[in-house]
């Protein structure tokens, strides 16, 4: 008998275990999008910026939220998307 991997159940679990430690909260990008206030299309594409804040997990990308604000600040003044 083998054991399915559940990856949303994973994921629930990392998200979980990494906000109990130094209230990290990770959001997905549309999550992540509404709270910022940006289009969703403007910020996958700000999102796919390679120093952009993101954790991997399969397919799925998280916003590191607590990391947003330096982020932003470093790219003042750049266009972008």
């Amino acid at each position: 008998m083998s054991v399915g991997i559940d990856s949303a159940q994973i994921l629930e679990e990392l998200k979980n275990l990494l906000a109990n430690q130094n209230n990290v909260r990770l959001l997905s990008i549309e999550d992540a999008a509404k709270e910022v206030g940006i289009g969703l299309n403007s910020f996958r594409k700000i999102a796919n910026k390679k120093d952009f804040p993101i954790v991997k997990l399969n397919a799925k990308k998280l916003v590191i939220m607590a990391d947003l604000p330096k982020w932003f600040s470093e790219h003042r003044g750049e266009k972008l998307c």
